[in-house]
């Protein structure tokens, strides 16, 4: 049995503006970020009180996910897991901008008009993206069968694709805000992940923004 605990990592600039802030944009968190990481801290330490500090961390190398396992975990912890797989999506053309200076370009109507799922010049396909979240997801699992806990803290597209692979479901079923994210239960058996129950953990007031305008 393994427990996995994806994350997304708390507010940066790029959020706050609303801003296609993919793998190439590698910013710290902002100073609300922070102020609410903090916050949230609480709420994880009661969620991973039990483990007694017996669990693994992973991260995406992304500065805003590492600055935020390091706030939820103890910045003083020099045992986390970077794993560049679990990187957010590269945006390609709408990278860095916003939904207002994107809104009336050919490029981005053509990509609202598909449902977001034509690719972007320029960037990673879905599917290709998710491959590749997916191999960095199973590298945090690990191969033990043992029973384990891990927490991964990565973005929220990285969240949208792992769990899309793992259900089935749409991607745009499992969008999340800052700090919010998901438990999982599953079995590594025979070399296979095997989806078990997923549960959502939310913090704050609204925990599914509109990812199609600002990811």
């Amino acid at each position: 049995m393994k427990t996995v605990y994806m994350i997304r990592h708390g507010q940066t600039p790029g959020n706050a503006e609303k801003r296609y802030s993919g793998g190439r944009t590698d910013e710290s968190l902002c100073e609300e970020g922070i102020k609410v990481a903090r916050e949230a801290k609480k709420t994880y330490d009661e969620i991973f009180a039990p483990y007694k500090g017996n669990f693994r961390i992973c991260v995406s190398p992304l500065k805003r996910a590492v600055e935020t396992a390091g706030i939820l975990f103890g910045e003083d912890r020099d045992d986390f897991t970077k794993i560049d797989n679990l990187k957010e999506m590269d945006f390609g053309l709408f990278e860095g901008k916003t939904y207002d200076e994107l809104n009336g370009t050919p490029e981005f109507q053509a990509w609202v008009d598909s449902g977001g799922k034509d690719q972007v010049p320029g960037a990673e396909t879905f599917e290709g993206f998710a491959e590749r979240i997916y191999d960095g997801f199973k590298e945090a699992v690990g191969p033990s069968i043992e029973d384990e806990t891990v927490a991964v803290v990565c973005h929220g597209g990285t969240i949208m694709a792992a769990m899309s692979v793992l259900t089935g479901r749409d991607k745009y079923d499992f969008m999340v805000n800052n700090l919010c994210g998901y438990r999982i239960e599953l079995e590594n058996k025979d070399g296979k992940i095997h989806l078990l129950s997923y549960t959502g953990i939310d913090f704050g007031d609204d925990p599914r923004p509109d990812y199609r305008r600002s990811p």
